[in-house]
């Protein structure tokens, strides 16, 4: 049986909530949007910058050491995430989706664009709602 909108919204607020938890530097409210077994990579990089490497995380606490150490290369500089143009489909507890991702660069000057990417994502339904099992990001920019 196709997602019912209940379903949809569910996954759409987990794809906010990673922008939400991204931008308030939460490694641990972000673990907790995955499955314990899931998986974030960046599967292609960009041609230049600090987002230029191939990773592959598997596994809720390897996802949260990577988000602090994420956020300490950050420092006090202040990112704003954004999640938009999603699309998601899918039957039972199992759904997959595509979303554009941007990461703003806040300072008092102004704002610069960080990154900009499209994650396809693979989400399970658990007895604590809908994770995400599988994040994979192409960046563009």
């Amino acid at each position: 049986m196709p997602l019912g909108s209940d379903d949809e919204l569910a996954i759409l607020r987990l794809l906010n909530m990673y922008a939400q938890c991204g931008s308030r530097q939460d490694a641990d409210g972000l673990a907790n949007l995955f499955t314990e077994d899931g998986v974030w990579e960046r599967k292609e990089g960009a041609q230049q910058g600090k987002y230029t490497e191939r990773i592959k995380i598997e596994g809720r606490e390897a996802w949260r050491a990577f988000a602090l150490e994420m956020f300490e290369v950050q420092g006090s500089t202040g990112y704003q995430y954004v999640a938009a143009n999603a699309v998601v489909t899918g039957e039972g507890d199992r759904a997959e989706g595509v979303s554009t991702a941007i990461i703003l660069g806040m300072s008092n000057e102004a704002a610069s664009i960080i990154l900009i990417g499209n994650f396809e994502d693979e989400y399970r339904r658990t007895r604590d709602g809908w994770k995400f099992a599988y994040r994979g990001m192409r960046v563009s920019f």
